[in-house]
């Protein structure tokens, strides 16, 4: 994250510059990728969750149209705009990276298939610790991956057990909308607190309710989700880039984030 780092920017090279590739003093980059064993990665986890005050972690997971490393970068500009003391994860499932109609379909159905993976992920990270927090930011079609991954999780708990989670946003979700207010009770019972951000002035879910041919939980207006255990955020009025279609609301706005700070 560069020094000079604005709230909600996610600084870029940029072509009207004449900038064709990263600074790292002047953009947020990614510096290093490197595989580690299974049990080192959670070790590392539990060494960033022990030296914080507040014993937190919380783990984002991206939407359509999204690489790794675009996700990660996003995770990093979150985690620094909220001042998030503990470990910031980045869980990634393999979306095509392309607008193109038929890719939209091929990260629909990974986003479905990875709904287990993400469930497994949350049981192991949660587990690593009895003190552990964990908090669940999801962005659009990321928020199919959280749904199913949630609805199973929630299905498992019997009171007075505590829900695995505490802060879950599910940010301008690419679901069903019915769908999710089938699941909502489920999902709710998987967390201490669930919020659903909606926006009537974002384009690109717009645009998804064309191709799947039915309203998405994203979307404000008249037909705003609002359902028992979550509680809706309607949006539509923040300011935020049409470059991003006005979807991107979650992290390129200083009101949200300063919401999410608030979660």
């Amino acid at each position: 994250v560069p020094r000079d780092h604005r709230m909600a920017e996610l600084e870029a090279p940029s072509m009207w510059r004449l900038e064709l590739r990263g600074d790292p003093g002047k953009h947020l980059l990614v510096l290093e990728a490197r595989r580690v064993a299974e049990a080192a990665f959670f070790k590392q986890i539990t060494d960033r969750v022990s030296m914080s005050a507040k014993k937190e972690a919380f783990v984002f997971v991206h939407g359509f149209n999204v690489a790794f490393d675009d996700a990660v970068r996003r995770t990093a500009q979150m985690s620094y705009d909220l001042a998030f003391e503990g470990p910031a994860i980045t869980f990634s499932w393999p979306s095509q990276g392309s607008l193109a109609p038929l890719d939209y379909t091929k990260d629909q159905r990974n986003a479905d298939v990875s709904s287990q993976a993400l469930q497994d992920f949350l049981v192991r990270l949660k587990g690593t610790s009895p003190q552990l927090t964990v908090h669940l930011v999801a962005h659009s079609m990321g928020n199919r991956v959280v749904a199913r991954a949630l609805e199973r999780l929630g299905a498992d708990v019997r009171p007075p057990a505590k829900p695995p989670l505490q802060e879950v946003a599910m940010m301008a979700p690419d679901i069903d909308a019915e769908l999710f207010r089938q699941a909502a009770g489920k999902i709710a019972a998987s967390a201490q607190h669930v919020t659903l951000y909606a926006s009537s002035a974002d384009l690109a879910l717009k645009a998804a309710q064309k191709v799947a041919g039915y309203p998405r939980a994203g979307e404000g207006g008249s037909g705003l989700v609002v359902v028992s255990g979550v509680e809706t955020i309607d949006a539509s009025s923040v300011e935020t880039s049409w470059l991003g279609l006005s979807h991107a609301y979650y992290a390129d706005n200083s009101t949200i984030l300063s919401d999410l700070f608030g979660l």
